[in-house]
């Protein structure tokens, strides 16, 4: 059975609730496009978990 590659689902409540914002997510897409073009991707763990300490704090959002 061949992997099925069609798409990639990003949780975007979670996005939200550590806090990014839309000034964020072209970073966010640089880095996902980077892992998705890498033949080893996991050596990007370092620079990811370096930009992910940013957000360390939950937020809610309340209506």
């Amino acid at each position: 059975m061949a992997d099925d590659m069609n798409g990639l689902r990003l949780g975007t409540p979670e996005i939200v609730r550590w806090g990014m914002t839309e000034e964020d997510m072209p970073e966010l897409a640089r880095l996902i496009a980077k892992a998705l073009r890498s033949n080893d991707p996991e050596a990007m763990a370092e620079q990811v978990a370096s930009w992910r300490h940013g957000f360390d704090k939950l937020h809610y959002i309340w209506s």
